[in-house]
């Protein structure tokens, strides 16, 4: 009986793994397959920010780097395009719009003059599950970049 068994186990195991193609087999699945995509690095690369808070780890303002004007500001992206920006008691609300199949983000958020400073269309250079890299260059200009990093 208990050949049997392990007989029709090994067997149905047996038709289980030659009923895979090799599509099914080779390409790891996607964290978020309709926002994201597996990197050759293990990164994961996403069309939309990963909903969370991030704070501000670098801020480039036309080559001046001026991080330290957002010390303090928490920011809340969520799913469905809203923004938050939080710094003590005082929060206000924008929004987030990913655009060209992710390779711009356009933020929208007023309230302080740094605010009001990344409230544009962004380049992405880079958007991981905890990481986004911005860049904006103008003609002429030195350029900005902005970086958030997860909480």
């Amino acid at each position: 009986m208990k050949k049997m068994f392990l007989l029709t186990a090994l067997a149905f195991g047996a038709m289980f793994v030659f009923s895979c193609s090799k599509s099914d087999l080779s390409a790891p699945a996607a964290v978020n397959s309709v926002s994201s995509t597996v990197q050759p690095s293990g990164a994961v690369a996403r069309v939309n920010p990963a909903p969370g808070n991030y704070k501000v780890s670098l801020y480039v303002d036309d080559g001046d780097t001026t991080t330290a004007t957002f010390k303090g500001y928490v920011f809340t992206f969520k799913t469905g395009g809203i923004l938050l920006a939080a710094i003590g008691n005082t929060t206000y609300m924008g929004t987030w719009e990913s655009k060209d199949g992710g390779t711009e983000l356009k933020l929208n958020i007023d309230g302080t003059e740094a605010l009001h400073d990344i409230s544009k269309g962004w380049d992405v250079v880079k958007m991981t599950s905890t990481v986004i890299r911005l860049s904006d260059v103008d003609a002429g200009m030195e350029g900005s970049r902005l970086v958030f990093k997860m909480l």
